[in-house]
């Protein structure tokens, strides 16, 4: 009876696991660009979010740096959802595409700076994904860091979550 207990024990736990797991989103950034000429330089001003992920990504917080204090907020958004399917006319359209939001920057990104993203999923866990400026302004080097400790995310940013657990 013993051993029939720990084995249902450990088969809710990995079926847990694995129902979190299928739900984890992954958010990789995108240089915005302007002008109609290519190549088109980067628009500091903003950046894209593109969720590849399979759940939605919550309490999504771009910082400058570690993001130490609230002063290295940059941006910010409630929610993005998964990436959708493409549309138009031959199904190359990418703008207001569901999972792609266009975020507008506090102040312009600098070249070689560090910035994070900072998001939770739906069962509350915190994940990053980190990106740089490149020196010459031509695009981003990015890192999909994925899932964080509690201990990872500045207490600020903790406190804008808006999934809770006790």
């Amino acid at each position: 009876a013993f051993l029939a207990f720990v084995a249902a024990v450990w088969a809710v736990t990995i079926s847990l696991r694995a129902y979190r797991n299928s739900y984890v989103p992954l958010i990789r950034v995108v240089p915005a660009r302007v002008g109609e000429v290519a190549p088109k330089p980067v628009n500091l001003h903003g950046v894209i979010l593109k969720n590849l992920g399979r759940g939605p990504a919550v309490a999504v917080v771009i910082v400058e740096k570690r993001g130490a204090t609230a002063n290295t907020l940059v941006g910010e958004l409630d929610a993005l959802e998964p990436l959708g399917e493409l549309f138009g006319p031959e199904f190359r359209e990418q703008k207001g595409r569901v999972g792609r939001a266009f975020v507008e920057l506090t102040r312009p990104q600098c070249p070689g700076h560090p910035y994070r993203v900072l998001y939770q999923d739906t069962s509350s866990d915190w994940h990053e994904t980190e990106f740089t400026v490149r020196a010459d302004a031509s695009g981003f080097e990015v890192r999909m860091s994925g899932h964080r400790h509690g201990e990872e995310i500045p207490a600020w940013v903790r406190e804008r979550a808006q999934i809770v657990t006790a």
